[in-house]
């Protein structure tokens, strides 16, 4: 169907979609508070075998992890206060007389092509005074039972995921391993040679998306592949569920995400695009992890719903991409799909 003949159809919908996407409430999103409380936190719960001890005047303090029977005798210190950012947090525990300051960088989060993706954070620390004198502070770290002995005051914490995800049987590697050319000791020699300048730009973007914290949630709960053509895909754990990727376009749009916006996007079409598929309507998924083969959900289709999703996706790509060439690229699934909306008038 060429675009002519369904422009006046389909356009209005699309205009629609982008206001319907642009009102919906960002409830990922809340303005940077400040907690304080009296007991021990394990803010980490991604890491549950790191564990943190902290000597001040000779007194052991346990602020990260679980106890373990060689510190038997240490004190729990106690989250004095925390602050979330968009890619970094910042905990305060007190020891004793002693504060000791850690904040948990993310720079996955960057819009870094180095770094995009790629399961590295830093922990960077220092100890003061409750009048921010310095204090002789020494720590020790435990990863599942073996001690770390990191040489300065920044930690550098990496896991290998590995997220293959088998998409219409190809086999798809994580993004960041740039088809398997980079390995994780790779990835971290870069980071440590360039941690300064990822530490400001982490700093940076906090300071555009002060106490937005939504993109980490997104990130922490998709898997990044590449595809075989080189395009990103990303995937939560219902592959390719339509609305579970439209609830996520708000807050993409809101961080200026629009190539990860593309990564939700792409495997749909391609997938819906595929002659097998012949139902007037998107996909409710394509799978569950890590097999992206066929649609998993097997209750009602829910057509008009994913028709309207997929039409409102496209459009708030183009308008954060200020250009039309993506929904050109998909127009004839895109007009079958606003003959769906038409049906259900």
């Amino acid at each position: 169907m060429e675009i002519g003949r369904t422009t006046r159809l389909l356009l209005p919908l699309l205009l629609l979609a982008v206001l319907c996407a642009c009102q919906r409430p960002r409830e990922n999103f809340r303005p940077c508070t400040l907690h304080t409380t009296e007991r021990a936190l394990t803010p980490f719960d991604k890491l549950p075998r790191l564990s943190g001890y902290a000597l001040v005047k000779g007194q052991i303090y346990r602020f990260l992890g679980e106890a373990d029977s060689a510190h038997a005798d240490a004190l729990v210190a106690p989250l004095d206060t925390l602050y979330e950012h968009a890619t970094q947090t910042y905990y305060r525990y007190r020891c004793g007389d002693a504060l000791l300051s850690l904040d948990f960088a993310c720079p996955s989060l960057l819009k870094d092509k180095e770094m995009a993706t790629v399961p590295i954070a830093f922990l960077t620390w220092r100890a003061a005074t409750n009048d921010n004198r310095p204090v002789g502070v020494r720590l020790q770290w435990l990863y599942d039972g073996r001690q770390l002995t990191p040489e300065e005051s920044t930690l550098l914490i990496a896991y290998d995921r590995l997220d293959t995800v088998q998409y219409m049987g190809e086999n798809l590697l994580p993004a960041w391993t740039d088809g398997g050319r980079q390995t994780l000791a790779d990835r971290l020699a870069y980071v440590s040679a360039h941690i300064d300048g990822l530490r400001t730009a982490c700093d940076r973007m906090d300071s555009v998306y002060a106490g937005r914290t939504g993109l980490r949630a997104f990130a922490s709960a998709h898997h990044f592949v590449a595809a075989t053509d080189g395009r990103l895909f990303c995937f939560n754990d219902t592959l390719g569920c339509v609305r579970s990727a439209s609830r996520n376009f708000p807050v993409l749009a809101a961080f200026g995400r629009p190539d990860w916006m593309r990564a939700l996007l792409d495997p749909i079409f391609r997938y819906a695009e595929d002659p097998f598929w012949t139902k007037a309507y998107p996909p409710y998924d394509i799978g569950f992890y890590p097999i992206a083969a066929r649609q998993w959900w097997l209750g009602e289709d829910f057509g008009p719903e994913l028709s309207a999703d997929m039409l409102g996706m496209t459009a708030a790509l183009c308008q954060a991409e200020n250009s039309d060439d993506y929904a050109r690229a998909h127009w004839r699934m895109l007009a079958r799909w606003a003959q769906v909306l038409k049906r259900d008038e």
